[in-house]
């Protein structure tokens, strides 16, 4: 049992607010998964400031955030770095995807249930949301791949193995 499990064990159809919380905590520890692994890869490559933030950029990429904004609000030093790893960003995030399958898995099924839970929150006003268009993006690029429909519970099971995984290959390092 993983710590989202808890959101569903109450009962068998979870309510819109336990669906919220438990996809919330689980894209916050992806996020971390993501900028963890992507900032080990970077930093062989390159300075360890640039590997960061363009790791962070990456994560933020592949969470369906839209970069460019990021780029444009961020404070100095941080806009200048942000602004020169830019033009890399997306060809990085489709490397790092082909490269792992499970990753890939993860990241859809994520956005496939953000998906469900925002329409359910905001309806038909969700469908206009420029954050349903990236998300929407990365899903035609890679969903197919994973055709099976994914409910909760599955979401949970398939969370907590990403999790697992990744976290005993760092602890392996």
């Amino acid at each position: 049992m993983g710590f989202l499990s808890r959101f569903f064990l109450k009962r068998s159809e979870p309510s819109l607010d336990d669906l919220d919380k438990a996809v919330s905590e689980s894209w916050r520890a992806l996020n971390v998964d993501l900028f963890v692994n992507l900032s080990n890869i970077y930093s062989l490559q390159m300075d360890g400031e640039v590997a960061k933030t363009l790791a962070a950029q990456v994560t933020n990429f592949l969470k369906g955030e839209d970069i460019d904004e990021i780029a444009r609000v961020s404070d100095e030093p941080l806009r200048s770095r942000i602004m020169a790893i830019l033009p890399q960003v997306r060809q990085r995030a489709a490397e790092y995807m082909q490269a792992d399958r499970q990753t890939r898995e993860i990241i859809v099924a994520a956005h496939r249930m953000t998906a469900v839970l925002n329409f359910g929150k905001y309806g038909t006003a969700w469908l206009q949301d420029p954050a349903k268009m990236r998300i929407e993006r990365l899903l035609v690029e890679y969903g197919p791949e994973f055709p099976d429909e994914i409910t909760p519970e599955a979401y949970i099971q398939l969370f907590a193995k990403y999790h697992a995984i990744k976290r005993t290959a760092w602890a392996a390092k």
